[in-house]
């Protein structure tokens, strides 16, 4: 029967040391991996790239909630470019309270418009034109995407 209290020991065992061979592999991948990032870094091979999306249509807008839903009016005219009700208003209000989290954050005038984008390639842009920041509505879903992309009637494009 094993003796309990050397059962459990956890730690290298003085009588059978790590191989050299392992601790100078484990160097030589640390300094590979060191090597190969500052490479890519300085001359660009191998680095990936997104350019910024090629805009087909756009309209900035105004949001404004009330009991009745979300009303969506254009920046410029003050015009309303669509009303929202309350229940079909639950994404657009959370992707706003995002943003304007967002901009709290960085200390951007809350009253800032957005603008709504359609690239050539047909996705749906939120951005938000206090801080910069760009949400491609793929990512919650075609639905979400549809219900933002109503707002670009009237939009230049």
């Amino acid at each position: 029967m094993r003796d309990m209290k050397t059962a459990f020991i956890v730690g290298p065992d003085p009588e059978r040391p790590l191989p050299p061979w392992l601790l100078l592999s484990a160097a030589a991948l640390i300094v590979v991996t060191i090597v190969s990032i500052a490479f890519t870094r300085y001359t660009g091979i191998g680095m990936a790239r997104m350019d910024p999306p090629v805009i087909e249509k756009a309209h900035t807008v105004t949001f404004s909630y009330n009991g009745e839903g979300v009303t969506v009016m254009d920046a410029g005219s003050g015009a309303v470019v669509a009303k929202v009700s309350p229940r079909g208003s639950s994404f657009v209000r959370e992707a706003l309270r995002g943003l304007e989290r967002n901009r709290m954050k960085k200390g951007a005038p809350a009253d800032a418009p957005y603008r709504v984008e359609r690239s050539t390639d047909g996705i749906v842009w939120l951005v938000d034109t206090a801080t910069g920041d760009r949400l491609d509505l793929r990512a919650f879903g075609s639905a979400n995407a549809r219900a933002f992309a109503g707002f670009l009637a009237g939009g230049k494009g």
